[in-house]
């Protein structure tokens, strides 16, 4: 059935498609023009989209005219419209994204009437050529549909009604997922790759994160309110994570903390969303010394100018490895493997995981695990992390904790 169907849009799709978009003057196979407008579909949790930003700095220096789009969730709006080279942002929640990623927004609109309304306003855009990063069937679909001439990216499809072949179909350029490669290669460069097909190549690959002063002067105020000044060591922690499997347990935190606190002193803060409230209030009655919690009062600009404050990160995988890698801070991450994939990236940072016989299972992000948890995670002790944050922090020892 999934045959029957795949081959169905694959190739019905544009025998009923193309000529509805030639009467309306859109030419969906010819793309041989100037790029001047630019889509960047990202319907993706916001730590992939903040590994999106290189790719950014990569369209703006090769189009440095053009207008750049991102497509995003409600979820990911600041981040991208955080990055310089974003011209403008569109919102769609997504139906067909994971609705185990939490916090989700509420959809006011019926599936349908959303999809249709971000259709519509994508084929206003006339966009001259899209990028989509994820291989994400739907989003080729949805590309496809706007009458963008020239589409660009990976076809991996997680559609069950889709092969990737078919989908592939629905793109003027295809990128080639290195199979091969993909357990030494960072989500970046996976990105990057894509970009390439366009002769986007960035001078400087980091994060890129453009922090407001109003963030900046509310992280400064709620720090004042507990008592912080500029030579308090602060440390960051998120017990949390996107999905309820890619977390350490919150006793195994809370033994790393104490520790961490007895020999260097300083103040544990605790962020994440709202979501993840009884998760800080677990972590904080486990402590010996009572944090400063965060959790679900910040936004995520905000907590990106709290921790360029701190002095470490503590956290699973999650997108507070990448806003730590985006400001610079130092981050222990555990991970599931293989961790290079989601590392924190181009700065001081360590993954920490726990390589095991079934790695080689899954899928090449992990989603696919078997087991109902990670056990490559759940067997990093705390023991390993500590000695990971007090690697980074030795490292650190005499630099000033400066106010950002």
């Amino acid at each position: 059935m999934r045959g029957k169907k795949s081959v169905l849009v694959a190739y019905g799709l544009p025998l009923v498609w193309e000529p509805l978009c030639w009467l309306a003057g859109r030419r969906p196979r010819r793309g041989r023009g100037p790029i001047r407008r630019l889509l960047v579909i990202a319907l993706d949790n916001p730590g992939d989209v903040l590994l999106m930003t290189p790719c950014l700095t990569a369209l703006r220096e090769r189009f440095p005219s053009a207008a750049i789009t991102m497509l995003v969730g409600e979820w990911a709006r600041d981040l991208a419209a955080a990055h310089p080279a974003v011209s403008a942002v569109i919102v769609y929640n997504a139906p067909w994204f994971s609705a185990e990623v939490a916090p989700r927004p509420p959809r006011p609109d019926p599936p349908r009437r959303a999809f249709l309304r971000c259709l519509w306003r994508l084929w206003r855009g006339r966009f001259d050529a899209a990028i989509e990063l994820r291989g994400e069937a739907a989003h080729l679909v949805l590309a496809y549909l706007s009458g963008v001439p020239r589409r660009v990216g990976y076809a991996l499809s997680s559609l069950t009604w889709m092969e990737p072949d078919s989908a592939a179909r629905l793109l003027t350029h295809r990128v080639p997922f290195a199979w091969h490669r993909w357990r030494a290669w960072h989500r970046v460069d996976y990105c990057l790759e894509a970009v390439a097909a366009l002769d986007a190549r960035p001078r400087d690959p980091s994060l890129v994160i453009t922090i407001p002063l109003s963030a900046e002067q509310t992280i400064l105020q709620f720090l004042a309110s507990h008592g912080v000044d500029a030579h308090t060591m602060l440390v960051a922690v998120q017990p949390g994570a996107g999905r309820v499997r890619k977390r350490w347990p919150v006793s195994a935190f809370a033994e790393v903390l104490n520790a961490v606190v007895e020999r260097w002193g300083g103040r544990v803060v605790v962020v994440g969303s709202a979501a993840e409230a009884a998760l800080a209030d677990d972590l904080a009655a486990r402590l010996t010394r009572p944090p400063i919690v965060a959790v679900g009062r910040t936004t995520w600009l905000e907590t990106a100018a709290l921790i360029r404050r701190c002095r470490l990160v503590l956290c699973n995988d999650s997108a507070i490895t990448h806003l730590a890698s985006a400001v610079k801070t130092p981050a222990v991450v555990v991970s599931r493997a293989p961790a290079n994939f989601y590392a924190p990236y181009r700065t001081e940072g360590m993954a920490v995981t726990r390589e095991l016989p079934c790695l080689n299972v899954g899928s090449y992000d992990g989603c696919a695990c078997p087991f109902p948890e990670y056990r490559c995670l759940q067997a990093v002790t705390p023991a390993e992390v500590l000695a990971a944050a007090e690697r980074l922090l030795g490292r650190a020892a005499g630099a000033p904790a400066a106010v950002a």
